[in-house]
Formats: C-alpha cells, sequence, structure tokens
C-alpha cells in the first residue's frame, strides 16, 4: 500500500512538473531576455521615392538623388555599447526590471560614400537614419551613460540595451540634395561630390543599411 501511495506521489509531481516547467523555462513576464527587440521605423519617409536614380557622376548640384555606395574609413562616432566605428549609431535604453523604454538616441556624423568611380561627402547628421539592431546587452548600470541620456526621473539603476551601427565597409542608401564639393569645416575636400542631407521638409535626406531599402534602389 506505501509503494502503491509513494508511486501515486512520484507520479502526480512528475505530471504538475511538466505544466509548470514550461512556464519556468520562460521566465518571469518582462525580464531581459522577453523584451522584444526595436522596431524598425515603417518604410523609409514620405517623399523620398521622388529622389532620382541614377549614376552620381551624373547628377548636377540642386538635383535631388538616390545612391547605394560603400562607406568608407574613418569613422567619426563610435557605438555607445560595442565600441565600434560607425558612421551612425541607434541607441535604445530599457529598464532592466520592468521592461519600459527608458531613452533612445540615434546619431550620424560625415563620412565619405564611394559609388565605384566616384566619391561623395555625405553629412547624415540631420538625415533620416535607418539600421538594424544588432548587439544585446544586459544589465548596464546608469553610469554607464554619459549624463543627458537617462532621464533623470527613470528610477531604474540597471538597464538593457540594445545597439545598431552602420560602419565603414558597409553598404548603404543614400538620398540627398547634390551640391558641389568645398573646404567647409567637417567635409573631405578631397571628394568629388557633397551631398547635402540636412533632414525633414518635402524631399527628406535618408541614409540607411537595411537591405530591403538597399534593394528597392540600387541601380
Amino acid at each position: 500500500m506505501e509503494s502503491l501511495l509513494g508511486w501515486a506521489i512520484l507520479l502526480g509531481g512528475l505530471a504538475l512538473s511538466a505544466k509548470l516547467w514550461p512556464n519556468l523555462w520562460k521566465g518571469p513576464k518582462g525580464l531581459p531576455w522577453q523584451v522584444p527587440r526595436p522596431a524598425l521605423s515603417a518604410g523609409l519617409p514620405p517623399g523620398a521615392d521622388e529622389a532620382r536614380r541614377g549614376p552620381i557622376e551624373d547628377a548636377r548640384p540642386g538635383d535631388y538623388i538616390a545612391v547605394v555606395g560603400k562607406v568608407m574609413e574613418p569613422a567619426e562616432l563610435a557605438g555607445p555599447i560595442s565600441k565600434r566605428p560607425c558612421v551612425a549609431y541607434d541607441l535604445v535604453l530599457r529598464d532592466s526590471i520592468r521592461g519600459e523604454r527608458v531613452a533612445r538616441v540615434l546619431r550620424g556624423s560625415t563620412f565619405t560614400l564611394s559609388t565605384g568611380g566616384t566619391t561623395a561627402v555625405v553629412d547624415a547628421r540631420g538625415a533620416f537614419i535607418r539600421l538594424e539592431h544588432d548587439r544585446l546587452g544586459t544589465a548596464f548600470a546608469r553610469g554607464r551613460f554619459e549624463d543627458g541620456v537617462i532621464p533623470p526621473e527613470s528610477p531604474g539603476e540597471h538597464f538593457v540595451a540594445d545597439e545598431g551601427v552602420i560602419a565603414p565597409g558597409e553598404y548603404v542608401l543614400v538620398i540627398g540634395v547634390v551640391e558641389t564639393a568645398s573646404n567647409d569645416v567637417g567635409y573631405r575636400s578631397s571628394a568629388d561630390v557633397r551631398l547635402r542631407l540636412d533632414g525633414g521638409g518635402v524631399r527628406p535626406s535618408v541614409v540607411s543599411s537595411v537591405p530591403a531599402d538597399l534593394h528597392t534602389f540600387k541601380r
């Protein structure tokens, strides 16, 4: 009798464990591994599809064009988490306990773009930037970030950080207005063409490393 009772208790325990195990494996709701990755913005901004596609060397000052090229060295920025050299980055911070987003930092710089036979200087500091997040770091302390990144009213002390960058060597789509090359501070005078990317308006400026964007505009 005691043997039968023991087997019944054992089998009951196994059945209960099988029922509870999937939930235990998933972890409590809201923990870092359950927080969804940052979503890409929904496509290119209105007006971007009006940019003329074609060789950059055929463009004239004032033309609104879309070109695909390779980001060249050097890079002015570094990824906030990974420290990877880059020309643009997107950082999203979430509270590591509640999973709530507390900050986002999106930044671009000036860089040289090669389209084959032509180089262009691109100023992405005011551009609409699209890239994919590919690095996830957990449990970063508040002191890990420079002042102003995390809002003072945020009560958390540890954060989940999602990061994406556009690095030298990557191919990007660039949409902007053509200008003649100049020796202005912040631009490389060795480039043949300068693309002004000041953002907004009816002719938005764009820098994107998203494969779908490159495929759509690649000549």
